[in-house]
């Protein structure tokens, strides 16, 4: 009876070994599983670290550029870049005591809520960047916009001026000689570039409003909207096609609605 007792008590633990067994395995897939997505949600916050720092750089070089580019709004646009550096300060660390809180914490379910807390602040911060960003983008897409449309209005305005005079020599280029001719080739070609100049920068009004954020385009919408609704391309093309072959007070008429075109927009 003793040797029978003496048995069980030796297979016990064994027993008990291969009944907990199962609960272990599947306590350690559980603790796998939470390791996988604590490990996710790290790469997920190394992309949005390098995210950061290229959008930091690109910011960076964009400061130098605008305030170069506009030397009478340096105090704006230092403002605006204060208002970044105040994000990299304060959202940034708040992000980083996060994340350190949750590499000290034992508890995985509280690891991963720190790291989805941290996840989001860090997403805060970079669609603020890129908003401000494309403030400033838009800043100087439309000033040096404003200094294109002005150039192309007034070289319109003198070649619209010279091919009004040679009309009142002659309504067609055959009929100007001499000096008038000369005058003419001169017009014409200048009139063929500011043309090309005019559709140039439409186009160029296009590839830029695709890349600004919705809210930073809408000029650009508006510059778009008047050029189409009056016809600018084709008139541009139009003035030179008149100039060309006349006769010149239609070429001159073709002109001034470029002329009115550009100054709406």
């Amino acid at each position: 009876m003793n040797t029978k007792l003496s048995f069980v008590r030796s297979i016990l633990p064994l027993a008990a070994l291969a009944l907990l067994a199962p609960w272990a395995s599947r306590a350690d897939d559980a603790t796998d599983a939470q390791k996988s997505q604590a490990f996710a949600k790290a790469v997920q916050q190394d992309n949005l670290a390098k995210e950061m720092s290229s959008i930091q750089a690109e910011l960076a070089s964009m400061h130098e550029e605008m305030k170069q580019l506009l030397p009478q709004d340096v105090g704006m646009i230092d403002k605006a870049f204060g208002q970044i550096d105040s994000l990299s300060a304060n959202e940034m660390k708040s992000t980083l005591e996060s994340l350190r809180d949750a590499a000290r914490s034992g508890d995985l379910k509280g690891q991963l809520e720190k790291l989805a807390d941290a996840y989001k602040g860090q997403t805060d911060a970079i669609h603020k960047m890129k908003d401000i960003s494309g403030e400033l983008a838009a800043r100087g897409i439309r000033d040096d916009l404003t200094v294109k449309l002005t150039e192309l209005l007034k070289r319109e305005v003198v070649d619209m001026d010279e091919v009004n005079r040679l009309g009142q020599v002659s309504q067609t280029p055959g009929g100007l000689r001499d000096r008038f001719q000369q005058r003419y080739q001169v017009v014409f070609g200048d009139q063929s570039t500011v043309s090309d100049d005019v559709k140039g920068t439409i186009t160029s009004i296009n590839d830029s409003a695709a890349n600004l954020p919705e809210d930073s385009r809408k000029f650009l919408t508006v510059a778009t909207g008047i050029a189409t609704q009056n016809r600018l391309a084709d008139n541009a093309s139009g003035a030179v096609v008149l100039t060309q072959n006349g006769p010149f007070a239609q070429a001159v008429s073709a002109q001034a609605s470029v002329v009115d075109t550009l100054a709406m927009m």
